[in-house]
């Protein structure tokens, strides 16, 4: 779920993200504007588990917002998730 109010948007990832629905993720962030905010809250309080290529394009939707020029704050991530995103954030520039 995707809102927007002012130049904050709020992005809310639940569930779990693995092979089966991992493009699907993808091409939702790819579809995200992110030009058009400041700062950008992505809530991962309820995705309960994140497979490496999910947590990639985690990441690199990260990086296309921080490229972009907005700020970005991860919230209420569970370790798991964490632990993936964090391993698999350092082989991605």
């Amino acid at each position: 779920m995707v809102t927007s109010e002012d130049e904050v948007m709020s992005i809310v990832i639940g569930g779990e993200v693995d092979l089966v629905n991992r493009d699907q993720l993808q091409s939702c962030l790819a579809n995200i504007d992110v030009a058009r905010a400041r700062l950008v809250h992505l809530d991962l309080r309820q995705l309960t588990f994140c497979d490496s290529a999910g947590s990639a394009h985690l990441v690199r939707f990260e990086n296309r917002a921080r490229a972009a020029g907005c700020a970005v704050q991860i919230r209420d991530v569970q370790p798991i998730v964490r632990k993936v995103m964090d391993l698999v954030a350092t082989g991605i520039e």
